[in-house]
């Protein structure tokens, strides 16, 4: 009786915060998994995004998976730096700077034969009180179906956390490394980190400050309204945690 409360808890909790009904029986989801990089190791966010409020030197990411019921060790596939991202980029009093990495998955992650999009990283210079979810969304199209983060620009172009049943073989694969000189946005990111350089120079990149598309919570949805993919794995985490503790009793 305990194991049957706390499953429905559990889901209860999914379907409020992520806007889905998540399944046990379900061998896997398309879904995009959202990461902090701290001490230089991917670490999966047990927060929403849009309640996370950044410091400034932050690194934050994103990654298209086709995973198993559970699963939440597919990581953004780049070994990056806040530095590797935001060299060369000021911000003004008030604001702050957000590296933040888009990596649209492997092949094997999407339905049909389509290719993904190339891995890429952005410097958000945003307003110093802004989430993550603010900072995601002056750097990339949002698509949002209620309370969940469905798609990054327009990656995938149809369907929103997608039950997959049976899991492909191809989704066990291994990832494959994706190099700093693969990740679309970066210039000259291997010569930056081989001179040692990081923080830019005092008033480099204040020039494009103009041309920065500002924080905004629009981005096609209330933000406050919405937690993004995250939610939906780690719910769907703790109950395969449930699941495996009853078989083993």
């Amino acid at each position: 009786m305990r194991l049957i409360s706390a499953l429905a808890v559990v889901a209860g909790t999914a379907g409020l915060l992520a806007g889905t009904a998540l399944s046990a029986d379900a061998t896997g989801y398309r879904y995009w998994s959202y990461y902090h990089q701290t001490a230089g190791e991917w670490e999966y966010s047990q927060v929403r995004m849009d309640s996370h409020v950044p410091v400034d030197g932050a690194l934050e990411a994103w990654r298209f998976v086709t995973a198993e019921f559970g699963d939440t060790s597919r990581e953004p596939r780049v070994d990056i730096s806040f530095a590797d991202v935001c060299d060369g980029t000021g911000s003004a009093d008030g604001e702050k700077r957000i590296a933040l990495v888009i990596d649209y998955g492997r092949a094997a992650d999407i339905a049909g034969d389509d290719e993904p999009p190339q891995l890429r990283a952005a410097c958000a210079v945003v307003d110093e009180d802004a989430t993550t979810a603010m900072a995601l969304s002056s750097v990339a199209d949002l698509r949002i179906d209620d309370t969940r983060l469905c798609a990054i620009d327009d990656h995938p172009a149809e369907g929103c956390n997608e039950a997959v049943d049976p899991l492909p073989d191809t989704a066990a694969e291994p990832d494959d490394t994706v190099q700093l000189t693969e990740v679309a946005g970066l210039a000259g990111a291997e010569s930056q980190r081989d001179s040692g350089s990081g923080d830019p120079a005092e008033g480099e990149g204040e020039a494009e400050a103009d041309d920065r598309p500002a924080a905004t919570s629009d981005g096609g949805a209330d933000i406050g309204a919405w937690g993004g993919a995250a939610v939906v794995a780690v719910v769907v985490a703790g109950v395969a945690v449930a699941v495996r503790r009853a078989r083993r009793s």
